[in-house]
């Protein structure tokens, strides 16, 4: 792997759905190794019921067959700019008469990429809203423009002067559609100001998340492979059963 890229482990149910879900809707092709070959393969469809992969494996199913003689299997994929790399044990896998393997569900995974986390934009049919409080004045209430497991990037009307970076905002209330409201800390970390036509100014915020805890890493986790469905509602490579 090139040094200029970072490690990061995945554990999160929802965060390896999330991440596979971007393989499949791209179609990126998968690398199937064994201890005795390598071939190309398609994920074609990703089953929570029944946590799995449906795989289509671009080799002979002789192939196939030889390579469930391993005691592992390792798959890697390249998405956008990450490489995604999880093993799988040989003994639990079970081809199909179509020449695809069923898999299950990777427990743990690893990602190689020049990015933290991954990232989605919002939009105001999928509206989230995060409410800041004020020391001293009345909490002010911001639309969030995108979201990642790590942070959230809002739009703030108004003076926001008194706003700067490595302030930790405490308390934060997150509502997110179709989740709740989450109670959460914050770091700022980057504030650009900006102008409408009619003089009145705005600035985009970058928080950070600070000490979230496990259940609402889950909550985000979910809501993001949400939007990821939502956005692309036909594609034709994705199943959820």
């Amino acid at each position: 792997m090139a040094a200029d890229y970072n490690r990061y482990e995945h554990k999160s149910p929802a965060e390896i759905i999330t991440l596979l879900t971007k393989v499949v809707r791209s179609r990126t092709p998968l690398l199937i190794q064994s201890e005795r070959d390598s071939f190309s393969a398609t994920i074609n469809a990703v089953h929570l019921a029944e946590p799995s992969l449906t795989i289509t494996c671009d080799a002979t199913p002789q192939r196939v067959v030889n390579s469930l003689q391993s005691e592992n299997l390792v798959f890697s994929a390249n998405s956008g700019p990450a490489r995604l790399e999880f093993v799988v044990a040989a003994r639990g896998i079970r081809p199909t008469i179509d020449n695809a393997i069923v898999v299950s569900l990777p427990t743990h995974m690893l990602r190689f990429d020049r990015r933290e986390r991954y990232r989605v934009a919002l939009t105001k049919d999928e509206p989230a809203r995060c409410e800041l409080p004020i020391a001293g004045a009345p909490a002010i209430m911001c639309d969030a423009f995108d979201l990642s497991a790590g942070g959230i990037g809002l739009i703030m009307f108004g003076e926001t002067s008194g706003i700067a970076g490595g302030d930790i905002v405490r308390g934060c209330r997150l509502q997110l559609p179709r989740v709740g409201v989450l109670s959460i800390d914050m770091e700022m970390r980057h504030k650009v100001e900006d102008s409408l036509p009619d003089g009145s100014k705005f600035a985009r915020l970058g928080y950070r998340f600070v000490n979230l805890s496990a259940a609402d890493q889950n909550a985000i986790h979910r809501f993001i492979t949400e939007i990821e469905i939502l956005q692309n509602p036909d594609s034709p490579s994705l199943e959820f059963v």
